[in-house]
């Protein structure tokens, strides 16, 4: 019995959710779900980073940030597809440094059944200091959401 038709997967920038691509293929391919695959570019840093590099221009770190982000959603997507899974992407913008914001508006515009997160699960001082797009989601959003911790290179 399906429960789950579309599953809405935000990219990490450390590899942490593509680490669990097994779960997560096998996962759809129970339910014969389809598979969105979204990773957010925060235009809001590269005016930090342009600062930082005063020699570069902010829009060339914009324009490096999307190509960078397209390439990681078209190789992520490719890995699902190869597994026989059906897969779409999005490449969301944030212009204001929120990462959780577009996810939500992501998945409500898609009506995503259920997100799948992976998370490196820091507590006390750590997640103080890792902000946490996983707490802020589960906060505001009114789906399902699963919860995957990352794997390492020894599991």
């Amino acid at each position: 019995m399906t429960i789950y038709h579309r599953l809405l997967i935000p990219l990490d920038e450390d590899g942490c959710t593509r680490s669990r691509f097994d779960t997560i293929a096998a996962l759809a391919r129970d339910q014969a779900a389809c598979v969105k695959l979204v990773t957010v570019v925060d235009v809001d840093a590269a005016d930090y980073l342009g600062s930082e590099l005063a020699a570069i221009a902010p829009e060339l770190i914009d324009e490096t940030l999307v190509a960078s982000a397209r390439e990681t959603l078209t190789e992520a997507a490719a890995r699902l597809r190869d597994r026989g899974i059906r897969t779409e992407t999005e490449l969301l913008i944030s212009a204001d440094g929120s990462i959780d914001n577009p996810l939500l508006s992501a998945a409500k515009r898609w009506r995503a059944d259920l997100i799948i997160l992976a998370s490196h699960g820091y507590q006390g001082l750590s997640l103080l200091l890792h902000e946490s797009i996983t707490e802020r989601l589960l906060e505001n959003l009114r789906l399902p959401i699963l919860i995957l911790p990352c794997k390492n290179e020894t599991e």
